[in-house]
């Protein structure tokens, strides 16, 4: 009987993970697109996203915000995945664009060159503007990524104006 009840609390923890990772589906793939340099390589770490969450499944407390909990854990995975494969990464390649679902090809196109403006921030600036962009607060942002609030809205401002600096050249 024992081991019926922990195969069924087993089979209930995963559906409960599928349908929260179904639920933030399309928030583990931006971040997967925003530090990824290919198609196989944001493939490669949604699945240690994927792998980090469920592992760490239960040392989510409730403190925060499930969406922030993963937020870090997507950031973290990824800049981890960086610097581990640092040596190995090629240039960003056309494959990458498929990530984006083809609606207007103009707005297919200025999201390109958007996140491409994006890909070329230093890594803990893409985690900020990405977070800014996800629609998260000040206090959110800084509890994900480990920095005051105060420092949150300069290094926005600042991120900001760069990369209007650079869509400008």
């Amino acid at each position: 009987m024992d081991n019926n009840n922990k195969d069924i609390r087993e089979e209930d923890a995963q559906r409960a993970f599928a349908g929260l990772m179904e639920r933030y589906s399309g928030v583990i793939s931006k971040v997967c697109y925003m530090y990824a340099e290919s198609a196989g390589e944001a493939a490669d770490m949604r699945q240690d996203i994927l792998l980090n969450l469920w592992k760490s499944r239960d040392s989510f407390r409730g403190e925060a915000n499930m969406s922030t909990w993963i937020h870090r854990v997507c950031i973290n995975t990824c800049i981890s995945y960086i610097r581990k494969e640092k040596k190995h990464r090629a240039t960003a390649g056309p494959e990458l664009m498929d990530l984006i679902p083809e609606t207007v090809p103009d707005r297919r196109e200025m999201l390109r060159q958007m996140h491409d403006l994006i890909r070329r921030l230093k890594t803990r600036e893409r985690a900020l503007i990405l977070l800014w962009l996800e629609d998260f607060n000040y206090d959110e942002i800084a509890e994900v990524v480990g920095v005051g609030r105060n420092t949150v809205a300069t290094s926005l401002r600042r991120i900001k104006q760069k990369l209007m600096e650079m869509a400008k050249d």
